[in-house]
């Protein structure tokens, strides 16, 4: 069965204060990535700072989507490498190495 994995934005802040002349600039954001194979998920989150934008890379605050902010958050984080990490553990998950076994009475 294949991975799924699920990114999503958890939590933005912005400032309230203009910066570069710029209003509502987003300044950060938390993420999570949820893995799921069958019955079995993990996750992992993270935190991202945003560089100060330029007048000419700025997008309005009441249009940036998750979408958005996920591309932002991969060109910092190694979006293989967190998936790989997941998939490395629910492997191990899946097939764990001991098991619970029952000791028979005497």
């Amino acid at each position: 069965m294949a991975i799924e994995y699920n990114w999503v934005i958890e939590k933005a802040e912005k400032r309230t204060s203009p910066l570069n002349g710029l209003d509502h600039v987003l300044v950060s954001c938390e993420w999570r990535v949820t893995a799921t194979n069958g019955s079995n998920t993990l996750s992992s989150y993270g935190q991202v700072v945003f560089d100060e934008p330029a007048g000419n890379d700025f997008i309005e605050f009441n249009s940036i989507k998750q979408s958005t902010i996920l591309n932002w958050v991969w060109q910092t984080v190694d979006r293989a490498a967190v998936e790989e990490e997941l998939a490395v553990r629910l492997g191990y998950h899946s097939q764990p190495e001991t098991i619970p076994v029952a000791i028979p009475k005497d």
